[in-house]
């Protein structure tokens, strides 16, 4: 059964849940400045209190929306609560406070909306462990995030129900933490840059060797960091199925020049053979099952996880698995950079459509896409039809070759070129693209809670891909 999910913003800085269906992301630890340090004569800084006005919150929605309207200032509320607490804790996060953590009020609005979120809550108990906090850790941030709580205008009833809530969440991660603690997993895993590959001006595949085997799942991703940029972390999905030997492949795509994005992403693209980069534990849950047709749809740099989901599944099933649809949508044709791989997949399996859709019919001056790359991309262009109707006995296109389209809104395309209602359906990539997605979807009548989603946001460094809660659980 898919999970019933929360979406968590995947923003390199500002995780973000919504209620639908998404795998679970990494969302990154608390962060924030530390305390600022005001003399008497100095106002004192305004807090919730201070926004909300004279308007009592009286219940745990209300209290969700207030979080996810002033989301920095909670954050700092805690944080300030937490570093007077235990002020070595400054240290694990960046020196630019405000690229720290941003998804702690998103986490606990969603909570409160929907309190059966043990699965993520869980995974961040687990990934937190990198940081390198002790036990008693969990109950000075559950104090100081109680505390933030209390500064807000709650009805007693509201702030006894979310202080309790909050006891129960950092307890169910310093469960987690613990358990995975005793279960010999490690806290969090070196690996050092063996190869960078720039496939266009924006975007490097970053190739680790981390020397011992990493185990992780297909469509799962890691917290990263880099020697470049202590204590600043951004989530990135495998892109290559675990092989036993600690070899791992990253997709990097560099947003800095998005409005409101920080100069993060293109510090993590700078990076060189020989940087040693700290992964955290992988999380998140994506579930293709070779019993049912599936429709993947990947924005971006998302083709990495579509295409160790689409490889883990030829490894394991061979050509015994139902059909796949995958579809993978770019600004420009030179973007898709992976489609001569997918092209020779599709080409080697009976169950296997690969097609990209590109918004403009041609590359900008800038992008400068890779030339052998873009010659075999070149080379596998064949048919540039969205889908092609004739098939064969095994249901394939007569010609397998993967195709592109040029499509300005590919998103109504795919949501109206048929009823996907009997299709396990997957979106994956950022924050707004996977948005259009599922309106478009719902415009087509195909209900956005059943779909599995993987999502992150474009403006931060804190990339998760969205979580999922779980009955299956971004």
């Amino acid at each position: 059964m898919l999970p019933t999910a929360i979406r968590y913003s995947l923003s390199v800085d500002q995780p973000s849940l919504h209620n639908h269906h998404c795998t679970a992301i990494i969302a990154r630890p608390p962060q924030s400045s530390r305390p600022t340090q005001t003399s008497t004569a100095q106002p004192a800084q305004p807090g919730p209190r201070d926004i909300v006005e004279d308007m009592t919150i009286r219940d745990l929605a209300s209290l969700a929306t207030h979080l996810r309207a002033h989301p920095a200032t909670f954050r700092d509320a805690v944080h300030r609560h937490f570093f007077a607490a235990l002020p070595d804790a400054r240290q694990s996060f960046p020196m630019d406070a405000s690229q720290a953590h941003r998804g702690l009020a998103e986490s606990f609005a969603a909570a409160f909306d929907a309190p059966d979120l043990d699965e993520y809550f869980a995974d961040l108990g687990r990934s937190h462990r990198r940081h390198g906090f002790p036990p008693d850790t969990y109950p000075i941030f559950a104090t100081a995030t109680r505390q933030a709580l209390a500064e807000i205008d709650l009805a007693d009833n509201v702030l006894q129900q979310a202080g309790a809530l909050v006891d129960d969440i950092v307890a169910f991660m310093s469960t987690a933490a613990h358990e995975a603690d005793v279960a010999g997993i490690p806290p969090a895993h070196m690996g050092q840059v063996v190869d960078v590959e720039r496939v266009d001006a924006h975007t490097r595949i970053v190739r680790l060797e981390c020397g011992l085997p990493v185990d992780y799942e297909p469509g799962q991703y890691f917290s990263v960091a880099t020697t470049l940029m202590p204590g600043v972390w951004r989530t990135l999905a495998a892109a290559r199925p675990a092989d036993g030997c600690g070899t791992l492949e990253f997709h990097v795509r560099d947003v800095s020049q998005l409005p409101g994005a920080s100069g993060y992403s293109r510090r993590f693209m700078m990076t060189r053979p020989g940087d040693q980069w700290t992964l955290g534990n992988p999380a998140g849950q994506l579930e293709l099952d070779p019993q049912r047709e599936s429709l993947i749809i990947a924005f971006g740099t998302a083709v990495a996880t579509l295409r160790c989901l689409l490889f883990d599944a030829f490894d394991t099933h061979g050509e015994q698995h139902a059909p796949v649809q995958a579809l993978v949508i770019n600004d420009f044709p030179g973007q898709h950079y992976e489609l001569a791989t997918l092209n020779s997949l599709d080409n080697l399996t009976p169950w296997l459509d690969v097609h990209a859709f590109a918004r403009h019919n041609s590359d900008p001056h800038w992008l400068k896409p890779q030339r052998a790359r873009h010659r075999e991309l070149q080379r596998v262009l064949a048919d540039d039809q969205v889908f092609a109707d004739g098939k064969d006995d095994n249901g394939k296109d007569p010609d397998s070759s993967a195709s592109l389209s040029v499509e300005e809104n590919p998103e109504e395309t795919i949501a109206h070129y048929r009823d996907w209602s009997d299709h396990d359906v997957f979106v994956l990539g950022p924050e707004t693209e996977v948005n259009g997605m599922l309106e478009a979807f719902a415009a087509a009548g195909l209900d956005p809670d059943t779909l599995q989603t993987q999502s992150w946001g474009r403006t931060g460094v804190d990339t998760a891909p969205t979580a999922k809660s779980e009955t299956h659980q971004s």
